[in-house]
């Protein structure tokens, strides 16, 4: 209402109180307005406000509507925002579907702020656009602009057709392909679009053509430049650049080293001199640098390194006779070796003859100094003026190593947060997973045999980029694939969705202190346990004859305790199958067997004989010795599990595993430490095998068979027992306090002379620098390698030191270094045994014996051949570093050689002990920047546990000091409460198993359009892969590996193949049937040959 003491009719004022229409002059002139704003501490602001000129749409707009991709960016600082957003965008865009999607998309890159929460739709149509932002999505948290390298790869990611759809529908490809092919013909003397897309690109002949160096290498070559080119149009601007190996002189030439048409030319005489080469062969070995180059100590010339790819992963060249050699070799000695399809052996002597020619292409040529930053494969560092304008440099680069791993150690170090493959195929992107780099950080083109390329791939990939935090340039983006449409308009949408809060004050809640909290306690002195024994209550017998469908399967049928125990079962009216041990698989009747305990197709051959519901296995029940444990045990019990694997739909058994000597109830019973072993892949087993219920029962020689009937007949209450006289043992933990420990009284001398294994690793180095300055002792550090750096650091401390790159395995080299450190030091007080190696192998199901036993052999043998040549140095104490995952099994899924060495350490310290040695194995909680556990971690593209998960160095040290003190021969340590993780340990398999956050980009249909064509269960069994590995695009041919599953992961989808379709499979299952398709016929394979019986409730 107008304001009383106002005479607003002099000022010629009036107050308008409700909308009124604003009328157009009529002659042509804009209407203008002014708007006012008083303040009431004297804050004026006026804004003059003039019509908007009138918009033409254009005639194209009208007769043929836009159909290229769209990108719709949207971002607020809250998830709840971001979600209102979309949905106010979605209303309007139905309220006025006239709109073009194109000033949509404008509008949003170019009118609004970008804030951390992020999600992009990319759409086609209005309709699109609209069902996109209506999809529920998991927003992106950015912080700050993502830096973004571009990778180009090699020979050999190359095949017919490659980047088709895009050559035929992204104008910017074309125009730079067409360029490339044009300059090529005077040097290959074939156009490149007749060989890539024309009518007979996939003719036998011209496939092996394109596989042909001449040709190969032009062809990439042009298809990663424009592909590059392609990307700047629309915004994307790399920060570094890495190549591999031919993939360098993409990023010369897009860095201004070389004209493109001087690379043109240099790259076709490269592959024309590199084919004229004889032929050669190259092998791919899972091994690290320093042991290839022992490896190769013999060889000469006659082999050479041609690439190290990451850690250990390498590439050798050579003659093919002599790569068929040393892949033998390597095949006897257990190294993992992969023969590659080449025809030459690129990188390495036999490219010497190609070098002087090649150079001599470089007298036509100028060229420059990078303006861009790129890699040098030769050095693995920044490429230097200087190299980049010397021809030798290239020639290095022909024949030298490919330092692919150094260049992606070069950028994390850089820190560039973001990785594109700018080339067909996704072998770099493998390559960067192995190397440390995040499922999150790699972005894929997606250019693939198996999946053509469509153009709207690089919209959603332009999409993709930005909701990782990438720097878009929209200006570009909106004038992309539009050459000929004039400039697009902003036009009106719904502006920030704010989210309401109220901050009126509320009486804080205080809940109560959960028991067992996971979080981190202060004191370190409540940090330890000891894993022990306590007495359980007694079974009561079962003598009653019953009848029973249930079929026994005795594996050790000849053992005193499986005579006894298949007489018994009889007695009781139980089905027995008894197997003896002998030398091959051999049926004397449907009751009685004899196998191989070591051979792996006998177990299958008996499992298709004989439908177990009970398996005892009692080759263990009898004491062994070193080697007969392992294999009796340890190898036959793994052979045992994969066969049950094997059979992919599981059926629920119960393993018992009898032993002797694995188990320190009392203290006076004799141990067999080999035994350790099979405690480890028995507690692994059902983790991994859900369908097998796992027990050992440890049994003293000659005890009570009526007390091992009893505890059998019962089913599993427990996964470890042990009987000893009359009474029933279970393990337990049990918190003890350990304070800082008094002067003197961590047994470490001043002056002492201490062995360290694993001494160059983040555990050892931290205790070695602990020794130097805390007693200036006497060190002898063995490792793989020798890191000169750290023994500077120790002898500048104070302390005199010995250091050799040993294999502590390795019982030859372990003798020459023990005898020069006696030899130097005299007697040895102590030794740390920290040497491990990585658990890599994943699941057990998938691997070998002899694959584990690598794994186990430097914490197994190490340890005993540390044990016998230290015997007589007295000394004070051993160190045995083992793992907390012994009592928390889950959390070891896929690390069963890792979980089985370190129960070895377990028992050989209680059986050391008992021969008078003070032993203790101490089972570590995870360190936050050492150990095997930061090592599991990165490999699976996850992130280690940080200091407010894990101990930091210093408080390793302090913990080790502090059991030092004690006389125990086993101390647990975990900074959270154990016996509340060890009652959880379920949700540690769950933790592991979760993907890396993938954004969604809305570039998917919705699900019921990507079900169409999919049964119910493909189209159930899709919904599930959405949700597990974050990927919204899931079609009936997907790979459940090529989208970033393990088999981690592969756990949750059996438990949810079980519970929604009834049917229990095997992790080989996921393995054998890795498509959508095919692990959903599988499934209805399975249900069609149940009984056709059905719960139901009334």
């Amino acid at each position: 209402e107008p304001n009383p003491h106002v005479d607003f009719t002099t000022a010629s004022i009036s107050v308008v109180g409700s909308a009124q229409a604003w009328p157009d002059h009529g002659d042509g002139r804009p209407r203008r307005a002014g708007v006012s704003a008083f303040g009431i501490g004297g804050t004026n602001v006026h804004v003059v406000l003039e019509q908007a000129p009138l918009r033409v749409q254009p005639v194209s707009e009208l007769v043929s509507p836009q159909v290229l991709p769209q990108i719709l960016p949207l971002s607020a600082r809250t998830p709840a925002s971001l979600h209102g957003s979309m949905l106010a965008l979605a209303d309007a865009l139905e309220r006025t579907p006239q709109l073009p999607l194109r000033d949509v998309a404008f509008t949003l890159q170019q009118g609004r702020a970008a804030f951390g929460c992020r999600h992009a739709v990319v759409a086609s149509t209005v309709a699109e656009a609209v069902a996109g932002l209506r999809l529920a999505a998991e927003p992106a948290a950015v912080t700050g602009t993502a830096k973004l390298a571009f990778l180009f790869p090699g020979q050999g990611s190359q095949y017919p057709r490659m980047a088709q759809a895009l050559y035929e529908g992204d104008a910017d490809y074309r125009f730079w392909f067409d360029r490339c092919a044009v300059a090529l013909l005077p040097h290959i003397q074939q156009d490149l679009r007749t060989v890539l897309y024309g009518a007979a690109a996939e003719d036998p002949a011209a496939v092996a053509a394109l596989r042909q160096t001449a040709l190969a290498q032009p062809a990439l070559f042009a298809v990663m430049y424009s592909l590059a080119r392609s990307l700047e149009a629309r915004g994307i601007e790399a920060a570094a650049m890495l190549g591999h190996s031919l993939g360098e002189y993409v990023a010369a030439c897009l860095a201004g080293v070389f004209e493109l048409d001087d690379a043109l030319a240099l790259v076709a005489a490269r592959g024309r001199l590199m084919q004229a080469l004889p032929g050669g062969a190259m092998l791919a070995v899972q091994v690290d640098e320093t042991q290839v180059r022992e490896l190769l100590r013999n060889n000469g010339e006659a082999i050479s390194l041609a690439a190290i790819n990451g850690p250990g992963q390498c590439v050798l060249a050579g003659s093919t006779e002599v790569i068929d050699a040393l892949q033998t070799h390597l095949k006897e000695i257990n190294v993992a070796a992969v023969r590659l399809d080449t025809s030459h052996a690129f990188h390495s002597s036999s490219m010497d003859a190609a070098l002087p020619a090649f150079v001599a292409e470089f007298d036509r040529i100028t060229l420059k100094p990078p303006q861009r930053r790129f890699i040098s494969n030769v050095t693995g560092a920044w490429i230097s003026d200087a190299d980049a304008v010397d021809p030798t440099y290239w020639a290095r680069h022909l024949r030298q190593a490919v330092r692919f791993g150094d260049g992606l150690d070069t950028l994390q170090r850089e820190g560039i947060d973001l990785l594109l493959e700018v080339g067909p195929g996704s072998a770099l992107q493998k390559l960067a997973r192995t190397s440390g780099w995040s499922a999150p950080q790699l972005i894929s083109l997606g250019l693939n045999r198996q999946s053509p390329q469509q153009a709207p791939a690089l919209a959603a990939m332009v999409a993709q980029l930005w909701t990782r935090g990438a720097a878009i340039d929209w200006r570009k983006t909106s004038r992309a694939g539009h050459a000929e449409a004039p400039a697009p308009s902003r036009v009106a949408l719904p502006g920030y969705v704010f989210e309401r809060k109220r901050h009126w004050p509320a009486t804080p809640v205080t809940s109560p202190p959960q028991e067992n909290s996971p979080a981190r306690r202060a004191e370190i002195a409540d940090w330890f346990y000891l894993p022990g024994w306590q007495r359980a209550p007694q079974l009561p017998p079962v003598s009653e004859p019953a009848a029973s469908t249930d079929v026994w399967l005795l594996l050790g049928a000849e053992t005193d305790a499986g005579r006894a125990l298949a007489a018994n079962l009889r007695a009781l009216g139980r089905q027995v199958v008894e197997v003896r041990a002998g030398v091959a698989f051999e049926m004397f009747s449907a009751q009685d067997y004899a196998i191989d305990p070591t051979g792996e197709d006998d177990y299958r051959r008996l499992l298709d004989s004989v439908s177990a519901t009970h398996v005892v296995h009692l080759w263990t029940s009898v004491r062994q010795t070193f080697t007969p444990a392992l294999d009796y045990g340890f190898a036959s019990v793994m052979l045992l599990a994969q066969a049950f694997g094997a059979r992919m739909q599981a059926r629920p058994v119960q393993l018992d595993i009898v032993t002797c000597g694995a188990a320190d109830v009392t203290g006076d019973e004799p141990l067999t430490a080999a035994l350790g072993t099979l405690l480890g892949i028995a507690k692994i087993i059902p983790v991994e095998y859900r369908s097998l219920a796992c027990r050992v029962i440890d049994v003293e020689a000659g005890g009570s068979a009526a007390m091992l009937l009893t505890e059998l007949l019962h089913g599993q209450a427990e996964a470890q027992v042990a009987l000893r006289r009359r009474h029933r043992w279970i393990p337990q933990v049990q918190p003890v306090r350990l304070v800082v420990p008094a002067a003197g009284g961590d047994r470490l001398r001043a002056q002492g002379c201490y062995l360290i294994t694993g001494a160059f690793g983040g555990m050892g180095a931290s205790i070695a620098r602990d020794l130097a300055a805390r007693c200036r002792a006497r060190l002898v550090l063995l490792g793989r390698h020798v890191d000169q750096g750290l023994v500077d650091e120790l002898e500048h401390a104070g302390a005199e030191v010995l250091a050799s790159a040993c294999d502590v395995a390795d019982a030859v080299a372990l003798t020459q270094v023990i005898a020069a450190a006696h030899a130097r030091f005299g007697v040895i007080h102590g030794a740390f045994h920290c040497a491990g190696v990585a658990d890599l192998g994943g699941v057990i199901q998938n691997r070998s014996v002899a694959s584990m036993h690598q794994v186990m052999a430097a914490k197994v043998h190490g340890t005993v051949w540390l044990d016998r040549l230290l015997e007589d140095d007295a000394l004070d104490f051993m160190v045995l570093f083992s793992t907390l995952g012994s009592l928390l099994p889950q959390a070891k899924f896929g690390q069963a050689a890792y979980a089985a060495a370190n129960e070895f350490l377990d028992l050989f310290a209680q059986e050391r002990n008992a021969r008078g040695g003070f032993t203790i194995a101490l089972n570590w909680d995870d360190w936050s920047e050492a150990g095997m556990t930061v090592e599991a971690y990165r490999r699976r593209g996850q992130s280690a546990p940080d200091s407010s998960e894990a101990m930091r160095s210093e408080e390793g040290v302090e913990v080790l000091r502090r059991v030092l003190s004690t006389p125990h021969a086993r101390v647990a340590v975990s900074i959270r409460d154990l016996p509340g993780l060890m009652a959880r340990a379920d949700t540690l398999l769950d933790k592991l198993s979760t993907p890396m956050p993938t954004e969604s980009i809305g570039t998917s249909p919705l699900p019921s359009s990507a079900a169409a064509g999919m049964t119910d269960t493909e189209a159930k069994l899709a919904a599930t892969w959405r949700s597990i590995l974050g990927v919204a695009d899931i079609t009936r041919e997907a790979n459940f590996f090529e989208l970033g599953g393990h088999s981690l992961i592969g756990m949750r989808l059996l438990t949810f193949v079980r519970e929604s379709f009834g049917v229990d499979l095997n992790i080989a299952a996921i393995f054998e049937y890795a498509t959508l398709a095919a692990l959903a016929g599988h499934i209805d394979a399975c249900r069609a040959t149940d009984d056709g019986i059905e719960e139901f409730t009334i």
